[in-house]
This record gives C-alpha cells, sequence and structure tokens, in this order.
C-alpha cells in the first residue's frame, strides 16, 4: 500500500523505517542545495529503493527549447499567474532555473552522494525532465 507523508523535508527529528521509493516534483530546484536534496532523499530509501525527481530541465542558452521556455514563463505563466494574485509564486522561475544544475550535472551529484544508479530523462518537449535514481 501506498502512504503519503507530507513534512519539512530537512527535519531530522522525526523517525521514519526507509521507504521502497521516494517521489519528488518541482522541489529540488527549490532547496538551497540541490546536492543537500539528493543525500536527503538517499536518506529515505532502502538499499535498491528508487526515486524521480522531476522539475523544469535547464536548457542550453540560445536553443528552440531555452528560448521557447522562457518566453512561455515570462509572456504566459507570470500574466496569468498575476490576474490571480499568485505571482509571487512564480515570479522566481526563470532565476531558480538559471542556477539549477542540468541533467548530466544532476546525474553526477546524484552519484557523488551515493546513488548506484542515476540517469535524467528530458520530458515535454525538453522543457521538464525526470531524474531516475536508485540507491
Amino acid at each position: 500500500s501506498i502512504e503519503w507523508i507530507n513534512k519539512d523535508f530537512f527535519d531530522e527529528s522525526w523517525s521514519f523505517d526507509p521507504f521502497d521509493g521516494a517521489v519528488m516534483a518541482y522541489g529540488l530546484r527549490n532547496l538551497r542545495s540541490p546536492l543537500e536534496g539528493l543525500k536527503r532523499i538517499r536518506t529515505f530509501l532502502k538499499p535498491g529503493g528508487r526515486a524521480g525527481v522531476l522539475d523544469f530541465n535547464k536548457l542550453n542558452e540560445g536553443s528552440i527549447n531555452f528560448w521557447f521556455q522562457r518566453t512561455y514563463l515570462k509572456k504566459l505563466v507570470i500574466p496569468i499567474s498575476s490576474k490571480f494574485g499568485l505571482e509571487d509564486h512564480f515570479i522566481y522561475l526563470q532565476k531558480s532555473l538559471e542556477v539549477f544544475p542540468d541533467g548530466k550535472s544532476l546525474e553526477k551529484l546524484s552519484k557523488k552522494v551515493g546513488f548506484k544508479d542515476a540517469n535524467y530523462y528530458p520530458q515535454a518537449g525538453n522543457q521538464m525532465g525526470i531524474l531516475i535514481l536508485k540507491n
């Protein structure tokens, strides 16, 4: 069975038995350190446990995909969220993407913290990506 747990990601005061799997969507990019986030994900998993981490893909500047991502964030997401009073929830996206590691770097960071397997797969026309991890 699946048990959903909603806790502070870095709260080390709660105890748990390691999990078979973990998922994170649009969270790793928002942490102060992706490296520390990957370390923490690893502590949640049993040996052989798996995790999937979905987020925006950091694209090569000057590419068509980069232009498209920047344009839809600037011309669609921000203006539409502003109409609903939610601009503050989305205005940071572009800046966060500038400092977020690309897929290959995420694979390397994952191996550095001890994951046995780390594979990054671009999704949605390269706009997103999922990092699949095995402990």
